[in-house]
Protein backbone atom coordinates (compact mmCIF):
# COMPACT_ATOMS: atom_id res chain seq x y z
CA UNK A 1 0.00 0.00 0.00
CA UNK A 2 1.22 3.69 -0.37
CA UNK A 3 1.26 4.73 2.50
CA UNK A 4 3.14 2.65 4.23
CA UNK A 5 5.51 3.66 6.69
CA UNK A 6 9.05 2.31 4.44
CA UNK A 7 7.47 4.65 1.50
CA UNK A 8 6.55 7.77 3.18
CA UNK A 9 10.95 7.65 4.73
CA UNK A 10 12.10 6.86 1.18
CA UNK A 11 10.41 10.90 0.59
CA UNK A 12 11.87 12.01 3.20
CA UNK A 13 14.89 13.23 1.40
CA UNK A 14 12.61 15.26 -1.18
CA UNK A 15 12.01 17.91 1.75
CA UNK A 16 15.50 20.00 1.59
CA UNK A 17 16.31 23.71 3.28
CA UNK A 18 15.89 26.13 0.65
CA UNK A 19 18.95 27.75 -0.86
CA UNK A 20 19.50 30.45 1.94
CA UNK A 21 18.19 28.29 4.70
CA UNK A 22 15.15 30.20 4.97
CA UNK A 23 12.96 27.42 4.78
CA UNK A 24 12.28 24.20 3.92
CA UNK A 25 11.31 22.82 0.13
CA UNK A 26 8.92 19.83 -0.60
CA UNK A 27 9.48 18.31 -4.11
CA UNK A 28 6.83 16.42 -5.83
CA UNK A 29 7.11 14.44 -8.76
CA UNK A 30 4.43 12.54 -10.03
CA UNK A 31 4.26 10.13 -13.40
CA UNK A 32 1.45 8.67 -14.97
CA UNK A 33 2.83 6.26 -17.18
CA UNK A 34 0.53 4.62 -20.62
CA UNK A 35 -0.08 1.05 -18.59
CA UNK A 36 -1.19 2.98 -15.80
CA UNK A 37 1.41 2.63 -13.85
CA UNK A 38 1.24 6.01 -11.69
CA UNK A 39 4.64 6.94 -9.72
CA UNK A 40 5.15 9.61 -6.62
CA UNK A 41 9.12 10.95 -6.66
CA UNK A 42 9.94 7.84 -8.55
CA UNK A 43 8.12 4.94 -5.70
CA UNK A 44 5.64 3.17 -7.87
CA UNK A 45 2.08 3.04 -6.60
CA UNK A 46 0.52 -0.12 -6.23
CA UNK A 47 -2.70 -0.62 -4.19
CA UNK A 48 -3.63 -3.94 -3.44
CA UNK A 49 -7.09 -3.06 -2.36
CA UNK A 50 -9.58 -3.14 -5.35
CA UNK A 51 -11.74 -0.42 -4.04
CA UNK A 52 -8.99 2.14 -4.20
CA UNK A 53 -7.72 3.78 -7.18
CA UNK A 54 -3.77 4.19 -7.50
CA UNK A 55 -4.48 7.89 -7.89
CA UNK A 56 -6.23 7.97 -4.66
CA UNK A 57 -3.16 6.26 -3.06
CA UNK A 58 -1.21 8.81 -4.63
CA UNK A 59 -2.98 11.67 -3.34
CA UNK A 60 -2.71 9.64 -0.01
CA UNK A 61 1.13 9.43 -0.46
CA UNK A 62 1.16 13.31 -1.50
CA UNK A 63 -1.32 14.30 1.84
CA UNK A 64 1.48 12.48 3.96
CA UNK A 65 4.51 14.44 2.50
CA UNK A 66 2.82 16.95 3.58
CA UNK A 67 2.02 16.70 6.96
CA UNK A 68 6.06 15.56 7.04
CA UNK A 69 6.98 18.71 5.84
CA UNK A 70 4.93 20.59 8.24
CA UNK A 71 5.65 18.55 10.91
CA UNK A 72 9.23 19.38 9.95
CA UNK A 73 8.75 23.23 10.02
CA UNK A 74 7.04 23.05 12.92
CA UNK A 75 10.60 21.29 14.76
CA UNK A 76 12.37 23.61 12.43
CA UNK A 77 10.44 26.86 14.26
CA UNK A 78 10.43 25.54 17.63
CA UNK A 79 15.11 24.73 17.23
CA UNK A 80 15.48 28.13 15.95
CA UNK A 81 13.60 29.81 18.46
CA UNK A 82 15.41 28.11 21.30
CA UNK A 83 18.78 29.06 19.84
CA UNK A 84 17.26 32.50 19.70
CA UNK A 85 16.21 32.65 23.51
CA UNK A 86 19.71 31.35 24.13
CA UNK A 87 21.74 33.83 22.37
CA UNK A 88 19.60 36.80 24.26
CA UNK A 89 19.99 34.47 27.39
CA UNK A 90 23.95 34.59 26.78
CA UNK A 91 24.25 38.21 25.98
CA UNK A 92 21.58 39.99 28.05
CA UNK A 93 22.94 41.60 31.34
CA UNK A 94 20.91 42.19 34.40
CA UNK A 95 19.65 45.32 34.60
CA UNK A 96 20.72 46.93 38.03
CA UNK A 97 19.37 50.29 39.54
CA UNK A 98 22.05 51.93 41.47
CA UNK A 99 21.76 54.72 44.26
CA UNK A 100 22.22 58.33 43.30
CA UNK A 101 22.31 58.90 47.29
Amino acid sequence: MANKPEHIKKLAPSIKPTKRDNGLELTIQVVAFDNGLITVNRIPIRDASLSHSPWLSASRMMLEMLERLADKSKARDAARAATARARRARTSFPHTVQDAS
